[in-house]
């Protein structure tokens, strides 16, 4: 396989993938086996510089500091890296600008907006995700992100203010009937209806 390919490359992220700190030099021990079997072909490393797991719950990533970066930077590069690239990207404004059929192999280029859920952060997608999945049942959303039914308000809220749309704080306070009758379903825990009465 090696042979057939001009550049070889791999990703490995200690810290948001594996939250394990301790492997912050697997990238450089990477780095040294790839060239080994690279012969003289470049080998490429993709850097963690924030979160962004799949396999793991937005909630429960450790942040990836810059300290972190740096160090497998360098430590990749000592070692003999060629190229660098990093996951995830920062955060600020993207845009659109090419836009490929595998089919047709059509490519047209332009300046495409993102759609408004585009435009959400990770952790905002994977709260929405959480939302969907069960059916916006906030007794299953606090046991699967292990938190409180005022937090699992207030991330709702982020969502809808980040979507553009303007949250009522009038509205949003639960009246004392509507408290009640989740606690009564069993949707709410007793210290969770405890402050949403104090609130």
């Amino acid at each position: 396989m090696v042979n057939a390919a001009d550049v070889v490359g791999f990703d490995v992220y200690p810290i948001f993938g594996y939250g394990t700190p301790g492997w912050l030099n697997h990238p450089a021990s990477g780095v040294k086996q790839l060239i080994q079997i690279a012969e003289s072909r470049p080998v490429f490393i993709w850097i963690e510089s924030g979160k962004g797991s799949k396999w793991m719950p937005y909630e429960k990533q450790p942040d990836v500091l810059p300290h972190h970066t740096h160090y497998q930077v360098w430590s990749a590069l000592i070692n003999g890296a060629t190229a660098i690239g990093y996951f995830t990207v920062c955060g600020g404004g993207i845009q659109i600008s090419e836009i490929y059929c595998q089919k047709c192999e059509t490519t047209i280029r332009s300046k495409f907006e993102l759609c408004k859920f585009c435009k959400l952060t990770e952790h905002q997608k994977y709260f929405i995700e959480v939302f969907i999945k069960n059916r916006g049942n906030i007794k299953e959303i606090e046991k699967e992100l292990g938190i409180s039914y005022p937090t699992v308000r207030n991330k709702l809220d982020e969502v809808v203010t980040a979507l553009g749309y303007h949250v009522d704080q009038q509205k949003n306070h639960v009246n004392r009937k509507e408290i009640l009758e989740r606690l009564s379903r069993g949707e709410i825990s007793k210290d969770d209806a405890i402050k949403l009465l104090s609130e």
